[in-house]
């Protein structure tokens, strides 16, 4: 029986979160879905493929050595191939949204571990709006709690990561398909995935809703992660940290909607690219509508806006030195907003 594999290649912020969780637990009629310890195979990917996985946040935050992350891909390696052989299935599915901004060296590798296995590998990727996706890039890298990223790092990058793709599975087996189409309008992600996939399931196509913050929530956290200095660098700080996100998950609000403007010169390109991809998939993105949004044209509207916030829930103005060797940051960032 010839078997393929099905790379879900994200993008990140398309629903990749439900379509793992719902893949991982679904009774599959015709596919198998690899197992690991998370339904989001990301950090397998950086596990399996990258040159160097020891510079990743994760293991970062983790203190792994480069020689335990050895061993744990030669482990790895060995129970994903006895996985593909021992599945009945013509079909093997693994999902990471870090497969869609990897490099091409890292692409090479995955292509050089699966390709003996399987006799054709398929990538499916959905693309999101620019402004849309970039809006939520800079929520999740806020939520994270990294590096707050230039501008230029929360763009899709269409050209550059889709080409890198192409160059190493061949483009007519990179499948890329609008995120929010007006041709699917009822259909929710992962029944969409299945349908576009040629996915069998028993199990209904439940949607599991990662919910965004809201615009004042993003300006909240903005603030504690640009003024604060908490850095993540212990186990207790990351829970601290997840508190925080956790509880102004519920803050409502507007939705984040970031201009042209907050790329400053980058317009044309952004434009460009944009171009490009709608060529790439022969369909057009659908404008974001600003309606009942909050748009920012810089770091700057976003750091003027969260002060707004700030002293209406607190009663009194954001002072950054206030935060100065608090090592109960976020409890207390919380305790002032309430």
């Amino acid at each position: 029986m010839a078997k393929r594999l099905l790379l879900h290649a994200g993008m990140h912020k398309t629903g990749s979160s439900s379509i793992q969780v719902f893949l991982n637990g679904a009774d599959l009629q015709n596919a198998t879905y690899l197992q690991w310890s998370k339904p989001n195979h990301s950090i397998l990917f950086v596990t399996l493929f990258a040159d160097e996985p020891e510079t990743h946040w994760f293991f970062r935050q983790q203190g792994v050595s480069p020689e335990e992350i050895a061993r744990e891909r030669a482990r790895l390696q060995l129970d994903l191939r006895e996985q593909i052989t021992a599945s009945p299935q013509e079909t093997v599915l693994f999902s990471a949204e870090r497969i869609y901004g990897a490099s091409r060296e890292d692409l090479q590798h995955c292509k050089a571990f699966f390709a003996p296995l399987f006799d054709e590998i398929s990538l499916y990727c959905y693309m999101r709006e620019p402004l849309s996706f970039a809006a939520s890039m800079l929520q999740q890298r806020l939520k994270t709690g990294g590096v707050i990223p230039g501008p230029k790092a929360l763009l899709p990058n269409f050209r550059r990561k889709v080409s890198n793709m192409d160059r190493v599975f061949g483009a007519e087996n990179v499948k890329t398909r609008l995120f929010k189409d007006p041709q699917r309008p009822q259909q929710n992600v992962v029944a969409d995935f299945c349908d576009w996939t040629g996915v069998r399931t028993a199990t209904p196509a439940a949607l599991e809703v990662n919910r965004s913050l809201s615009a004042e929530a993003t300006a909240l956290l903005y603030l504690f992660r640009k003024y604060s200095g908490f850095s993540l660098s212990s186990q207790q700080a990351v829970a601290a940290s997840r508190q925080l996100v956790k509880v102004l998950m519920k803050l409502p609000g507007q939705r984040l909607a970031l201009t042209p403007g907050f790329f400053g010169g980058e317009t044309e390109a952004i434009e460009a690219d944009r171009d490009w991809m709608e060529q790439r998939m022969a369909a057009r993105f659908v404008p974001m509508s600003p309606g009942q949004a909050v748009c920012l044209g810089s770091f700057d509207d976003l750091d003027t806006f969260g002060r707004e916030v700030f002293q209406q829930r607190s009663g009194h103005p954001f002072n950054e030195d206030d935060w100065a060797g608090n090592v109960m940051k976020p409890k207390r960032f919380l305790a002032a907003l309430n």
